[in-house]
């Protein structure tokens, strides 16, 4: 197989390590902003998997454009930009994407106290917050 063949079970791989990480994110149930400030272990598995969560993305977004469209993403941002030329997704969950890049950016700072915990719990999956509780949208 030449480096530019599209290759289903390394895709698919990817995505059940996501699907694992979505899952042990929401083991612990619905997560505010002040558990993941008094938990810092919490809130270094919360960090690491959402690392992870936006790394795998990305991989798996080169995968298709290189093989698609021959052509291999510049960066974090474009690489979800690439994939919605391959697969026609909506340009709203384009740019929501894109802006999970700077997650993995922002993330590994909250350790130095330069990010919120509000903002990481706006950067989870819906069903493991509970905006009412720590004042913060789930939108972000």
């Amino acid at each position: 197989m030449s480096p530019r063949d599209f290759d289903r079970d390394v895709v698919q791989s990817r995505l059940t390590v996501m699907q694992e990480l979505l899952s042990d994110l929401s083991a612990p149930g619905a997560i505010t902003a002040a558990d993941l400030g008094d938990d810092r272990m919490l809130r270094h598995a919360v960090e690491r998997i959402l690392s992870q969560l936006v790394e795998l993305a990305v991989s798996i977004n080169g995968h298709v454009s290189a093989t698609q469209r021959a052509r291999a993403p510049g960066g974090y941002r474009e690489s979800f930009e690439l994939l919605a030329d391959v697969v026609g997704l909506p340009d709203p969950l384009v740019q929501s994407l894109r802006r999970s890049v700077g997650l993995r950016n922002v993330l590994p700072m909250s350790t130095y106290g330069s990010t919120s915990a509000s903002s990481q719990t706006r950067s989870l999956p819906p069903d493991t917050t509970t905006a009412s509780r720590s004042g913060t949208s789930r939108d972000g």
